[in-house]
């Protein structure tokens, strides 16, 4: 359908913005860690990285100790997305590095790295923690095993009339980067 096109052309514009231009691949094991494999008519295969806003999460507690605050993210994804149900969100904080500087940064969170979670005094809670209804599993890349978060079902990506109560029912489009719609009933 239409539908469908006009989503791999968004993709493929997105991939190609954040392309790493000298890694052709087949898999994900052909990829540094944390990129996937993504293949495009236009270019072929080549390894996919993760995109991060430019929003800032990382907090400070009492003791100086800085810690990343996913909540700060989970708020970006409601607000840019309109979700009304907060589990639905699937941005994450993420320690990263820009310019040559650390940073914490949101980002999304398929494939990409578990994280720690922090109660609100930064105060550590649990370790390897995706979002709702995603698990935390080893992925393997060339530079080695690495723990990514992975949604417990992916959509078609096709039109299809299924039935669903939530978007969890549907499952997470990878097209979309987010989970696939529930829209009166119908994924």
């Amino acid at each position: 359908t239409m539908r469908a096109f006009l989503y791999l052309l968004f993709v493929t514009c997105v991939a190609s913005q954040s392309r790493n231009s000298e890694s052709s691949c087949s898999t994900d094991k052909d990829c540094p860690a944390y990129h996937s494999c993504f293949y495009n008519v236009f270019s072929g295969s080549y390894c996919v990285g993760p995109r991060y806003s430019e929003v800032d999460c990382n907090c400070t507690n009492t003791k100086g100790e800085v810690f990343i605050n996913h909540q700060i993210c989970v708020d970006e994804d409601i607000k840019e997305e309109g979700f009304s149900d907060s589990r639905v969100a699937t941005k994450r904080c993420y320690k990263t590095e820009i310019d040559g500087t650390e940073a914490y940064r949101c980002g999304g969170a398929y494939k990409n790295a578990c994280t720690p979670q922090y109660d609100t005094q930064g105060n550590f809670v649990k370790d390897d923690q995706c979002p709702y209804k995603f698990r935390c599993e080893t992925g393997e890349f060339k530079d080695g095993k690495k723990n990514i978060c992975i949604p417990e079902n992916l959509a078609t990506d096709a039109a299809t009339s299924e039935s669903c109560t939530t978007a969890f029912d549907c499952g997470y489009s990878v097209l979309q980067d987010k989970w696939a719609p529930c829209l009166g009933g119908k994924c």
